[in-house]
């Protein structure tokens, strides 16, 4: 639980946003840290890998016993209804 809160903390710190999902998985290596964001979706695919990148390191750095961090970075896009666009993101059904 702390661990999560430590995960958590630091997203917010970072992204000024709530992570939209975090799980921990303990194995034999250590823990196995899942994570989904929301990034703007003006941003760029590689701000949106860099800040994966330094997240990541972060989290390392901040919370023990890390195996492997997997994080999952998804566009968002602020007070606009993707209703109203026509368009579809990535991995929206009909």
């Amino acid at each position: 639980l702390h661990a999560t809160r430590e995960i958590e903390r630091l997203v917010r710190e970072r992204t000024a946003r709530e992570p939209k999902h975090v799980k921990l998985l303990s194995t034999e290596a250590g823990r196995v840290v899942f994570l989904t964001l929301d990034v703007d979706a003006d941003d760029s695919l590689t701000a949106a890998h860099r800040l994966a990148s330094e997240l990541e390191e972060e989290l390392r750095q901040r919370v023990s016993g890390i195996a492997d961090v997997v994080i999952r970075t998804e566009p968002e896009r602020r007070g606009k209804d993707p209703r109203v666009s026509g368009s579809r993101g990535h991995g929206d059904r009909q």
